[in-house]
């Protein structure tokens, strides 16, 4: 039987991420998504300016947590062989109402990849409160998986329609958070499927670019 770990949570946490169950490798580190394929801590960190992959594990956790990011699993515990979802069995459901009650100021829930969605809506169904929102699983798959490119790449053929992004949160005084709108441009990130979680630090000026662009804001 395998279990999940601690949510890694702070009493101002806005934005909480949901995977399903640390996989093998990330159960022998105790460490969420440790496995080198798992691409999370690369995109989450282009997300809001910083190079998590790079940081050692409690570091990313702390900029984690200072961005107002949370993380945690929708499976409690499980029998499975291997890392695949697929093969999660005779699973035991996370609290999620229970953890979500205990954050004043959460505001969104993302579940990483179609299991956690499946099970995490299930054990939301009636919540009131806090956005759910599915995103793409981190992992890579053989065939590319997930990555920022080829995210923009399924954009542009209509197989994502939404791309959310934390972005832009605080005073428009805050320059690194000003600078994060020109940092998705950059990457060319600002498209019509892209959805603006916070925003409040944007100017007019950046507003109106992400409104030419398609871009959508869910709020600020």
């Amino acid at each position: 039987m395998h279990r999940n770990f601690p949510p890694v949570i702070r009493a101002d946490t806005k934005l909480l991420l949901l995977g399903s169950l640390p996989g093998a490798v990330s159960l022998a580190q105790r460490r969420y998504y440790a496995h080198p394929r798992n691409q999370f801590w690369r995109l989450v960190g282009a997300v809001f300016g910083r190079d998590l992959a790079a940081m050692d594990y409690e570091a990313r956790l702390a900029a984690l947590l200072d961005a107002g990011i949370g993380l945690w699993d929708t499976v409690a515990a499980a029998t499975r062989e291997g890392s695949l979802d697929a093969a999660i069995r005779l699973h035991e459901a996370s609290d999620l109402a229970g953890l979500a009650a205990t954050l004043p100021r959460l505001r969104a829930i993302g579940f990483n990849g179609g299991t956690s969605a499946r099970i995490g809506r299930r054990q939301l169904a009636g919540f009131a409160g806090p956005a759910l929102i599915d995103l793409p699983s981190s992992i890579t798959s053989s065939h590319g998986g997930t990555t920022l490119k080829n995210i923009l790449t399924a954009i542009k053929s209509g197989d994502v329609t939404a791309f959310y992004v934390h972005l832009a949160e605080g005073q428009r005084t805050n320059q690194r958070s000003v600078d994060e709108f020109d940092h998705l441009k950059s990457l060319k990130a600002l498209t019509p499927a892209t959805v603006i979680i916070h925003g409040s630090a944007l100017t007019k000026d950046q507003l109106g670019e992400a409104r030419d662009a398609g871009a959508r804001l869910v709020w600020s």
